[in-house]
């Protein structure tokens, strides 16, 4: 099963952008958070999947990816945005 992130916790301080945290809401109204790199051990672990938009026509897959700098991040797989569709959610609160 995949978990849709609604939201994401920008940047604080490194030079690269990488995003600092996802987040989303519970099936029942909870919410829950995890740092970049709980996301992209969960990720390499097999232990989750994770996809932005709601609907099929929006879904994107989110994947991890390396930098050139060597540096773990995510991104979503290509799709009809041009931008990374993490980029276009709202921060978390």
């Amino acid at each position: 099963m995949s978990i849709q992130i609604q939201c994401v916790t920008p940047d604080g301080a490194d030079a690269d952008y990488r995003l600092d945290g996802i987040g989303g809401t519970n099936a029942d109204g909870g919410t829950w958070r995890l740092t970049i790199d709980d996301a992209i051990a969960g990720i390499k672990s097999g232990k989750w999947t994770f996809h932005t938009g709601d609907t099929l026509l929006t879904r994107a897959k989110v994947v991890r990816k390396i930098s050139d700098t060597g540096r773990e991040y995510l991104t979503t797989e290509p799709d009809n945005l041009t931008s990374n569709n993490l980029s276009n959610l709202p921060k978390c609160m």
